[in-house]
């Protein structure tokens, strides 16, 4: 396997240290990959001894996993690099789904169980405000929307509307 980091300041520590660096995600697995140091000393706390602090992650989702068999690229895992882009350089690509197959067999990459990214957070999904009121689940409650929502509400914690034309 192979990491290809985008962040100059991995770019330069791989490059300082002149030898091959082995790193696993900076996430216990199955959990949500974090985007800010913050989030890497809040989950691994003194199970690790220096943590990197290069800003939150440009893009916030996992890693893009390509294999290489035969001489054709193949896309195991969707993240931050498209498609599109592997494309480019390595002609037309086969991707793979995630298995939503229960059992313990081998995945060939991380990412690839049903499950594996999948957050602990309980959702309400909801097509009116009435409706989600209802239905909240006790303790810090986040409101995530599109279209008119109140600006606050003593109910939730935090209010992001991802689109208030809702589209």
């Amino acid at each position: 396997g192979l990491r290809v980091p985008s962040h100059p300041i991995a770019r330069a520590l791989l490059k300082k240290s002149g030898l091959p660096l082995a790193a696993p995600s900076a996430n216990q697995f199955g959990s949500i990959s974090p985007t800010a140091a913050q989030h890497v000393i809040d989950e691994l706390g003194g199970q690790v001894g220096v943590v990197l602090d290069g800003g939150a992650c440009e893009r916030g989702v996992e890693s893009t996993v390509v294999r290489v068999s035969d001489g054709r690229a193949g896309v195991l895992r969707l993240g931050a690099l498209p498609v599109e882009e592997i494309e480019y350089v390595a002609g037309e690509i086969s991707v793979l789904a995630p298995s939503s197959s229960p059992g313990k067999q081998a995945k060939p990459a991380p990412g690839m169980g049903g499950r594996h990214y999948a957050p602990s957070t309980s959702m309400v999904l909801a097509d009116s405000l009435g409706a989600v009121m209802d239905r909240l689940p006790a303790g810090r409650v986040a409101l995530i929307g599109v279209g008119k929502l109140p600006d606050k509400h003593p109910a939730f914690t935090d209010i992001r509307n991802l689109s208030e034309s809702g589209n």
